[in-house]
């Protein structure tokens, strides 16, 4: 592991020592060289393998709209959000540092084909801003899915002031709540005219989040309005991992 303290260029020996190597014979030696970067910016942010593991799909447009197969930028850094459904606000938080020696400014461009009929469903929460030297500031993304499945959006991160312009992928995956009811059907079996008959059934959240539900008013009607079914309670809340 190579774990700099400083900037700077380093090199070094390693040296393996072997118990009863014959005499005179040295154990073989490899040699060490590193080198160690400052950048302008840090981003505090966790690695992700999307890309390095191609785990993208290639039919996936590229920035600005470039057609599927386009190859991304090697310097791309991907930020990754998991959301439980669709409409759910997610936002993602996280710190820009300023390691060097001067004051700077930053915002960020959304990079991606834009469509007016289409609400985007990535946001920056904080486009712009400043950064003083040795300082950090927080920055935030907001991802609301509109459809299930994957959702990609292109950023770029730029310091006007170095000239300096950093790509970002923003990835979404949105996957169905794991909800359901505890039974498959409700059988009310043979009843008289006038009669009533209940029964019971749960919400089922195995989620470790709480969700929302309301029963529509026009599907407790049979066709032609001729019966209706009573819901109670017609909405509520669900805790997680509970009915």
């Amino acid at each position: 592991m190579f774990s700099p303290i400083d900037v700077s260029e380093y090199d070094g020996r390693l040296v393996c020592t072997i118990p009863n190597l014959e005499q005179g014979k040295q154990g073989p030696t490899v040699s060490l060289r590193g080198r160690s970067q400052l950048p302008y910016c840090h981003f505090e942010l966790p690695d992700s393998d999307y890309l390095s593991n191609a785990r993208r799909n290639p039919e996936m447009r590229g920035p600005r709209g470039a057609p599927p197969g386009t190859t991304l930028d090697p310097n791309t850094r991907v930020i990754e959000f998991k959301s439980t459904g669709v409409g759910v606000r997610n936002v993602k938080t996280f710190s820009l540092i300023n390691p060097t020696a001067d004051n700077y400014s930053f915002h960020w461009l959304n990079d991606d084909d834009p469509d007016p009929k289409i609400e985007p469903s990535f946001v920056c929460i904080t486009p712009k801003g400043s950064i003083n030297t040795g300082k950090k500031q927080e920055v935030q993304f907001e991802f609301i899915p509109r459809d299930l499945g994957i959702a990609e959006s292109f950023w770029k991160f730029v310091i006007p002031e170095q000239g300096i312009s950093v790509p970002f992928l923003m990835v979404g995956e949105t996957n169905d709540p794991a909800i359901h009811f505890d039974r498959s059907h409700l059988n009310f079996k043979a009843l008289l005219i006038g009669h009533e008959a209940c029964e019971t059934a749960f919400v089922v959240n195995n989620e470790s989040q709480p969700f929302s539900y309301r029963f529509e008013e026009s599907s407790l009607c049979s066709a032609g309005h001729k019966d209706k079914l009573k819901v109670v309670p017609m909405s509520g809340v669900v805790p997680p991992e509970t009915r």
